[in-house]
This record gives structure tokens, C-alpha cells and sequence, in this order.
């Protein structure tokens, strides 16, 4: 089948700002992409319960954005299963998880199209261990539905390894569905890296992902390991802060993908103490920035690191291991240059371009598949 004739819906959340989450930004990127090249629409659903009413749920329906190349529907479930028939898809493709989503695998069933998925997360080990006061109805609804979308979808897409181990210990799915794909990065971090100077600083300036209401983040883990050395730093923390008076770190909001470009071009570190996260886009927009990257090995992006070559792994909880990093850097000076210059060079590897290539490749696999 040509690439003209392959007809896309692409479901999940869509978020027409540019201050995004992981899984928004990667529905966007691969959505403009290859809105391009094939004919696809995105739906999203009236998700949220306080925002809108039980008819909008069943039977809304709103633009969020119409042009010749792209369409983007807030629809009802009644409005979802009607426009599935009109548009007669060859895959629909969940690519951030919504409960809303199960409808299409009855749809499938009529219309005889294919279903896949990014897995950007395990929602019932999420909701066991990091989302303690979710209401039980949900937790139950979120695992009906993720155990639907695990068994009946014909490919899942994994961002990393540490990803799949985890679903596997929570649902049997066939190893034939699984493909491997990376996140990517826009192009204006890389521009970043090739306007940014490394000068030699007092002290370096430090970035850290984390937040206090997502204890998979490590931020507590992270404020230990630094109250010994906190003066010889800089250190700015993207998130939500703890009220302490034991360490001295500048938190400031989330922010827009150009306003976060902007902000790594006078970073030095780029540091992420994380538990769990299967592939933070932060992290590769960072190195593509050309700011040296200090991870945790339980996140997926540790598979793009040489330890001391193109950034640094530690392990999750090990204070002392993360401190002498820090440390390591610190005394020399010229390793930042370094190993920062390495890292940037991941942008060959994963800028969106490729990535949503990758993504039309296995789709037009997926549709040839008896």
C-alpha cells in the first residue's frame, strides 16, 4: 500500500501549548510529522469530569484545530464511534494512554483496521507506587483498560527495556507486538548547543528535573545528596519545592519547549535522580543542548550513556555515588566540555525527523501483516 493511502487516528491527549508534558510533546511532534505524509486526525476525549458535562462526554464535539494538514477533534464516545466509521482508518494508534481508548477495540472488529500503542508508562504499577490517594474506581478502571490495550493491541511500542520488564511483570502479551522506539528532539535544541559558549564559571550551574508531589523524582533523594556540597554549585530545580531551610536551590516553573532551550544554554549539568521514568524527554533535550547529563540507570534514557564518556550514571538512592560525581566534575572542569560535546550528539540519532519515520515504517509494516 502507497504512503498516500495510509489513513492514520491518532488518540490520546493534545494539548495545543507549547508547556508540555512527556507524552503531550511526542503526541504533537509525531502527529505534525506525519500529518504530512499521510492522512491522519487526532482524537481526544471530553476527559476530564469537573470541566465537562455527561452530554459532552457522549455526544461533544470541538475543533481544537482544523487547517488542510492537520485535524484535531475533542469528541464524545458517540462523536468517536461516528467519525471512526467516516473516516475508515487503516490503524489507529493510541499514542498517550486514555481510558476512552477501548472503544476503538471494538471498533476493530467492524471496520477491520489495526490498533498500536506507546507505552510512555505502566499505569497500574504508576498508581500502586507513586499515586497513593487515586480513588479506587479509577485504579480499577485503569487497569481494565490497560489490560484491553495490552492484550488486544497488534504492535506496543516501548521507549525503553526497563519499560517492558515492568509490563511484563504485570500482563502477558506476545513478544512478536513489540517494537522499540525512542523519543526525539526539536531542532531548537539543537541550534542551542551550536550557539553556546562554555566558559569557565565560579561555579557550575546545575538543572535538576524533580518535584515534591511525584516521589518518583527523587527530589528528596537528590537535596540529601547535596547538603555537603550545595556551596560549590549552582543549583536550579524545574519543579515543585520542599520548604526547608537545609539546602539552597532556586525552583522555578515549568515552561515552554523555546523558554527551556533558552535556559540550557546556561546550564552546565543536567541532572535526573528519577526511580522510574521510561524515557524523559528533558534528558535528550538537554544533551542535544550540549549540557552534560548526570542520570540515574533506572531511567530508559541510560541507555544513550557511556559512563564517562558522554555523560554519568548512578545508581537510584546511592548518595555518595551521585555526591562524588558532582564532585569528579567539579575539580575538572574540563570534563563538562568534554563530555557535554559527546552528548550532543545524540540529536543525530533522535531528532523527530528520524523518529517519526521509524513510526510510519512500522505502520506501513503493520498493514501489510496478514
Amino acid at each position: 500500500m502507497s504512503i498516500d493511502k495510509l489513513k492514520i487516528i491518532f488518540a490520546g491527549d493534545y494539548n495545543p501549548d507549547e508547556i508540555l508534558t512527556g507524552p503531550e510533546k511526542v503526541a504533537k511532534r509525531v502527529f505534525a510529522n506525519l500529518n504530512l505524509q499521510t492522512e491522519s486526525a487526532f482524537v481526544e476525549y471530553f476527559t476530564d469530569g469537573t470541566k465537562y458535562s455527561v452530554w459532552q462526554k457522549l455526544f461533544g464535539k470541538e475543533e481544537i484545530q482544523v487547517t488542510d494538514n492537520a485535524k484535531v477533534l475533542r469528541l464524545g464516545l458517540f462523536r468517536t464511534i461516528l467519525f471512526v466509521f467516516q473516516f475508515k482508518p487503516k490503524i489507529v494508534h493510541i499514542i498517550s494512554y486514555q481510558r476512552f481508548s477501548v472503544i476503538f477495540f471494538l471498533l476493530k472488529y467492524f471496520l477491520q483496521f489495526k490498533i498500536s500503542y506507546t507505552v510512555h508508562g505502566i499505569i497500574v504499577h504508576e498508581n500502586q507506587n507513586f499515586r497513593k490517594n487515586t480513588k479506587k474506581s479509577l485504579l480499577i478502571k485503569d487497569k481494565i483498560a490497560e489490560r484491553i490495550i495490552f492484550r488486544f493491541s497488534n504492535r506496543l511500542f516501548f521507549l525503553s527495556e526497563q519499560s517492558k520488564r515492568i509490563a511484563e511483570s504485570y500482563y502477558k502479551f506476545s513478544g512478536d507486538k513489540i517494537i522499540f522506539i525512542s523519543n526525539g528532539i526539536d531542532e531548537v535544541f539543537h541550534k542551542t548547543y551550536l550557539i553556546r559558549d562554555y566558559v569557565q564559571r565560579e561555579k557550575l550551574n546545575v538543572l535538576v528535573i524533580a518535584d515534591s508531589f511525584r516521589s518518583e523524582k527523587g527530589l528528596e533523594f537528590f537535596m540529601e545528596a547535596i547538603i555537603p556540597i550545595q556551596s560549590q554549585f549552582n543549583f536550579t530545580v524545574i519543579g515543585t519545592g520542599i520548604e526547608t531551610t537545609s539546602v539552597q536551590i532556586n525552583f522555578i516553573s515549568k515552561m515552554s519547549t523555546n523558554e527551556f532551550a533558552a535556559l540550557l544554554k546556561e546550564q552546565d549539568i543536567f541532572i535526573s535522580t528519577s526511580s522510574f521514568d521510561t524515557f524523559p524527554l528533558v534528558t535528550i533535550e538537554a544533551m542535544a543542548a550540549g549540557v552534560l547529563p548526570v542520570i540515574s540507570i533506572t531511567t530508559g534514557v541510560s541507555k544513550y550513556i557511556i559512563n564517562g564518556e558522554n555523560g554519568f550514571i548512578f545508581t537510584y538512592g546511592n548518595i555518595d555515588e551521585l555526591r562524588s560525581i558532582l564532585l569528579k566534575i567539579n575539580d575538572q572542569p574540563e570534563l563538562v566540555r568534554q563530555l557535554a560535546i559527546n552528548a550532543s550528539r545524540i540529536y543525530e540519532k533522535l531528532n523527530w525527523e528520524l523518529v517519526s519515520n521509524k513510526y510510519l515504517g512500522e505502520f506501513n509494516e503493520l498493514i501489510n501483516e496478514r
